[in-house]
């Protein structure tokens, strides 16, 4: 059995795959297994996968129709048999000695997580933030709280996971939504105690034109599987029991990702989004009493109570310094990051409902 399971999902990046095969294969770390999962090209990546599954006995090629990388994960995670688990996107890249860095760390923790560097031809001004998300705010063994497991990337590709971990808590990528990294890391992450950080940016992700965060900027209506992740990792938590303890987590991810889906989602959705939300929020929170505004808002259809005047919500909506007893520069940073667009946010609904009248 080897020690390490690397699982790539593929779907046409026969421009990237061997930059990213080459990485992958030349590791200094050699005690693994490569899952490519080919998720329906019809392009050669197929051929390039074969190529290099000739010449290394370690690479596995599997093949399903087309349908999504969350299912592509969940293939690889079902065909893995390695000690830990590891994720690679296939236009990405990684620096040769990554795994045997991270490996060094993983005994006597539940998860391993280093640095990424941004890079690619989609560097917009709305994508910009994405370096300051991937970059690690601790360095070293830490025991998690909520605050640290806010201050993490949702990636799964700069993370090494433990298999049996996975399987004994029965988490799995959320089939058929996009964002499907978040589902996964919050079932993970809520479920473990400690993690090692290395800064070093050991993972290289490459933004693209057609990648799916770019469409998220370009066709937001995409960005609506925000609230269908949160719907599959409510579903999750209830069944692990974990949904008492972690209770105001799930209330803050629901606010920042509504908020996040509605900043994106074009403006003749935005009706279809609050009702799908409000549905979501009946579903959540309707025997909770201590929700703010926006939720019981969205439970009741009062659309038009949304937003304010003033920033009262705003300063509600991400209240982590009353949820967590934590140092505040960390959740101070987060408020702040998020404030801006939420203005926006504020102005277009008004405009909505000024023009629709009543939603």
């Amino acid at each position: 059995m080897p020690e390490l399971s690397v699982i790539i999902p593929v779907y046409n990046t026969e421009q990237y795959l061997r930059e990213c095969l080459d990485s992958v294969v030349t590791q200094t770390y050699k005690d693994m297994e490569i899952i490519c999962v080919n998720d329906g090209s019809t392009d050669n990546s197929l051929e390039i996968l074969n190529e290099y599954k000739e010449k290394d006995t370690r690479i596995k090629v599997i093949t399903i129709k087309n349908q999504g990388p969350a299912i592509a994960r969940n293939t690889g995670l079902y065909a893995a048999t390695g000690k830990y688990i590891t994720f690679v996107d296939s236009d990405d890249y990684l620096e040769k000695n990554t795994y045997e860095k991270a490996l060094q760390h993983i005994t006597d923790v539940d998860l391993v997580c280093f640095g990424v560097d941004v890079f690619g031809d989609k560097i917009s001004s709305k994508s910009q933030p994405y370096e300051e998300y991937y970059k690690l705010k601790y360095n070293g063994k830490v025991m998690l709280n909520n605050e640290i497991r806010f201050s993490t990337n949702c990636s799964s590709c700069n993370k090494i996971f433990k298999r049996y971990f996975i399987e004994k808590k029965q988490i799995k990528f959320p089939d058929g939504f996009r964002y499907e990294d978040a589902g996964f890391y919050w079932k993970y992450i809520l479920n473990s105690q400690s993690a090692f950080y290395i800064k070093d940016c050991f993972y290289k992700y490459r933004r693209r034109t057609n990648s799916i965060m770019s469409e998220t900027f370009t066709n937001g209506w995409y960005a609506i599987d925000h609230m269908h992740i949160l719907n599959d990792l409510f579903d999750y938590m209830q069944n692990r029991n974990l949904y008492e303890k972690y209770s105001d987590v799930f209330e803050i991810l629901f606010k920042d990702y509504f908020l996040v889906t509605y900043g994106y989602i074009p403006c003749d959705r935005r009706k279809n989004l609050l009702e799908q939300a409000s549905q979501y929020a009946q579903k959540f929170f309707s025997d909770n009493k201590k929700n703010c505004k926006l939720i019981h808002s969205l439970i009741s259809k009062k659309y038009k109570q949304l937003f304010y005047p003033d920033y009262s919500l705003m300063e509600e909506i991400f209240s982590l310094k009353n949820a967590y007893k934590e140092p505040g520069c960390l959740y101070k940073k987060k408020i702040l990051s998020i404030l801006g667009m939420k203005y926006e946010i504020k102005k277009t609904i008004q405009d909505d409902l000024e023009e629709e009248n009543e939603l």
